[in-house]
């Protein structure tokens, strides 16, 4: 869930019943002033008697302290076909070549990792995800985003 809360609105509207997770209090407080049922918690340490369809990680992997246990709790935390979005800067993409140090995710203080799309896809498949749709960010420069099926 991201502090905007803008793809869990989305979501809601759409029909789906969405539970948000966010290391930012500050954020879980927003998502539920907007009728979100949210928890603020540290994915990692999640723990869930339920599974879920679709798991969205917008710009969250390149934070996280360990992408490798993250990426196989949303696995773990997956039902049987459902589906994980990723949302990530692609460190060795065109824009970012182009702006060498002068991109501003290089500069981002909170980013602990840099993904290529090489790099996710071999993430993703090392817990037997399929990935299904990768595609340049629209929202951000020099990001990509990917879909995986479990």
């Amino acid at each position: 869930m991201w502090a905007g809360c803008e793809c869990s609105l989305v979501a809601q509207e759409m029909g789906y019943n969405v539970f948000g997770i966010d290391i930012s209090e500050a954020s879980v407080i927003q998502a539920q002033e907007y009728g979100i049922n949210a928890v603020a918690n540290d994915f990692a340490e999640f723990e869930a008697r339920q599974k879920w369809d679709i798991i969205i990680m917008g710009d969250v992997i390149e934070h996280v302290t360990d992408p490798v246990a993250t990426m196989e709790k949303a696995y773990n935390l997956l039902n049987d076909n459902g589906c994980v979005w990723i949302s990530t800067p692609n460190f060795e993409g065109a824009f970012a070549k182009a702006r060498g140090h002068n991109d501003p995710m290089r500069r981002e203080a909170g980013h602990r990792n840099y993904f290529s799309r090489y790099s996710m896809l071999m993430l993703l498949e090392r817990f037997g995800f399929v990935p299904v749709d990768y595609r340049l960010s629209d929202h951000y420069n020099g990001s990509f985003e990917v879909i995986a099926m479990k």
